[in-house]
């Protein structure tokens, strides 16, 4: 085991919807935290559909050699990925994790992912991550704006100067687990000023602080070593 893991980073768009109450995508038993949910799809008052023609998530390793095997080769490692139209990978090394996330079977703050403490170059991934105490008391006006905030954040941030991706997936119809929200950066200011300042999603974050729209979150930053060209098409609308 290394000091800090190594990340895959990854999306796949099939050819239809697939909804997780049908389909039990097996996870990767090699990796320490997995990942893999439809892309968020809501419907017109706003509810998700946990279901997707585009999943994604993120897979944790505790060795270099183990993250880039599974990267050299994911169609193997996961049979169901050969039905995909696409599948984007990026090899990724965290150096910041912050917050409160179950993405295992357990609440975890500011220890789930192992981080670098040394310097490292690449393009800048985050991924950011909410969820909510006990979901079966969550009034669904509180999901609602929830959701209908990460929306929001995620179409300013395909409006923001040096985006390169985004994306957000829900875990809650897939295994009850938080899902991830990530996004590629060309620049850590580019990043800065979508995120802090005055914009979507600080006034979301302001809103929040305000009148709590989730009970826990937590952020992780990311050198992308490595990706693939083809991200994939958007989600189909719900």
């Amino acid at each position: 085991m290394s000091d800090f893991h190594r990340v895959v980073l990854l999306r796949v768009c099939f050819p239809d919807i697939i909804a997780a109450a049908d389909c039990r995508f097996p996870a990767f038993e090699g990796a320490d935290i997995w990942r893999f949910c439809p892309s968020q799809r809501l419907t017109d008052d706003n509810r998700p559909q946990f279901a997707s023609d585009v999943w994604a998530g993120m897979a944790a390793f505790d060795t270099e050699a183990d993250a880039r095997a599974f990267r050299a080769d994911p169609y193997s490692q996961l049979p169901f990925l050969n039905t995909a139209d696409t599948v984007w990978t990026a090899l990724a090394i965290p150096f910041a994790h912050r917050g409160t996330v179950i993405w295992r079977d357990r609440i975890e703050t500011d220890c789930a992912l192992r981080v670098c403490r040394d310097p490292v170059e690449g393009t800048l991934a985050v991924v950011t991550s909410a969820g909510f105490d006990d979901d079966s008391t969550v009034p669904i006006s509180r999901r609602q704006d929830f959701a209908r905030g990460v929306d929001a954040v995620l179409r300013g941030y395909g409006e923001a100067p040096g985006n390169i991706y985004r994306d957000t997936v829900n875990g809650a119809g897939v295994d009850g687990r938080d899902g991830i929200t990530l996004s590629l950066w060309e620049t850590d200011a580019a990043m800065m000023a979508a995120a802090y300042k005055p914009g979507v999603h600080r006034g979301l974050m302001d809103g929040h602080f305000a009148d709590a729209m989730f009970d826990r979150s937590s952020f992780s930053r990311f050198r992308v070593q490595d990706m693939s060209e083809d991200w994939g098409r958007a989600a189909a609308p719900a």
